[in-house]
């Protein structure tokens, strides 16, 4: 009996160690883990650290460069373009993906050497950034728009200009140089309506009154009608009546239209010009 009771003992005694030994265990794996916890949340919040820091650098270094493109932008707009250019520079060192400085740096190149490949490649540039502080898309897109005008690269010019209608059609530099590809591009019914706009606009422009009567036979009449009658509202100068005389086709009218300009051969040197055509054509 007291054996029996001594080995009950014993096993007790064994239960109650092993408790304690996996109590000690679950603790320190628990330690364990808790340790790691800390440690890893130590890295997180140096990560986050790191990276607040380089955001915050980032941050500054833009904010610079766009101080630098303000200054560059006002020398350029008193066309001190040799101090434009040093700014500008300076703020691509800071940044060197913004869109404001290769529109900013397309223009300063326009103005030194003209329309070269790299006015265009900067543009197209700063069209593909597209991270604008200071200027616009709009403005990129216009200023693209009418340096494919002037060099006569008309479809270009036209699939441009098209993408901003909405924000430049009371420009009249935007409609001069958008009627004057759509035309060069043989697209006549689009250019009328932009042309017809542009003269309700800038009634005064007789570029786009030539070229609407150019364009549309029936403004073409209407213009001929109101000078024929010699209407006071409408006073039109020599080189507008000119123009229609230039279209018409009746001898009678022409030289009706030539009187009424025939002392401005000064001014006007092709009124010269139309005067032997119409002899030439009256001795045949």
């Amino acid at each position: 009996m007291i054996i029996l009771h001594h080995q009950k003992l014993m096993m007790r005694y064994l239960e109650i160690r092993n408790l304690k030994m996996k109590n000690l265990q679950l603790k320190k794996a628990g330690m364990k883990k808790r340790i790691l916890r800390n440690k890893l949340s130590i890295i997180v919040l140096l990560l986050i650290t790191v990276c607040s820091t380089e955001l915050f650098s980032q941050q500054e270094d833009k904010n610079i460069a766009e101080l630098y493109i303000n200054t560059a932008d006002s020398f350029y707009s008193s066309n001190d373009i040799l101090k434009a250019e040093v700014f500008l520079n300076k703020s691509l060192l800071y940044y060197k993906d913004s869109s404001d400085a290769y529109y900013l740096k397309s223009l300063i190149e326009e103005k030194k050497t003209g329309f070269k490949e790299s006015v265009i490649a900067d543009l197209k540039k700063a069209l593909i950034l597209r991270n604008w502080n200071i200027y616009s898309e709009e403005d990129a897109f216009f200023q693209l728009g009418i340096i494919y005008s002037k060099i006569k690269e008309y479809k270009k010019a036209v699939s441009t200009l098209y993408v901003i209608e909405g924000e430049k059609i009371d420009n009249e530099e935007y409609l001069d140089a958008y009627s004057n590809s759509l035309l060069n591009s043989g697209m006549f019914v689009t250019a009328a309506e932009i042309l017809h706009a542009a003269v309700e606009k800038y009634p005064e422009n007789a570029v786009f009154i030539k070229k609407l009567i150019n364009t549309d036979n029936e403004y073409y009449e209407s213009i001929l009608l109101k000078i024929l009658e010699n209407n006071e509202t409408y006073k039109y100068d020599a080189d507008i009546i000119l123009e229609v005389l230039k279209n018409t086709v009746d001898e009678g009218i022409k030289k009706e239209l030539f009187e009424k300009i025939k002392n401005r051969t000064e001014e006007f040197p092709e009124i010269i010009i139309e005067k032997i055509r119409i002899e030439k054509t009256v001795s045949e």
